[in-house]
């Protein structure tokens, strides 16, 4: 989202409700917003701690990492990508 935001001008509210609603609605794991939810599983004893590193947090902050890469790369490239004809 940081990377599309300045390119967005007086589309802002408009990319972060269609990012927003995209992470959702496919059910993707995301770090920040699950680690609220993990931690208060911890913090109640509905969680092991080994199990929430092993099953939630490594996971998906490597799938994230790579998500993320992969989607700023394609941008990056579509920006500066020339079609010869």
């Amino acid at each position: 989202m940081v990377w599309l935001l300045p390119v967005a001008d007086t589309g802002r509210v408009t990319v972060i409700i269609i990012i927003t609603y995209l992470v959702g609605i496919a059910g993707f794991p995301y770090i920040i917003v699950g680690s609220t939810e993990v931690f208060y599983a911890l913090v109640t004893g509905i969680a092991a701690p080994m199990n929430s590193l092993g099953q939630f947090f490594i996971p998906t902050l490597i799938g994230n990492t790579i998500g993320g890469v992969a989607m700023v790369a394609a941008i990056n490239y579509a920006q500066v990508y020339v079609q010869s004809d």
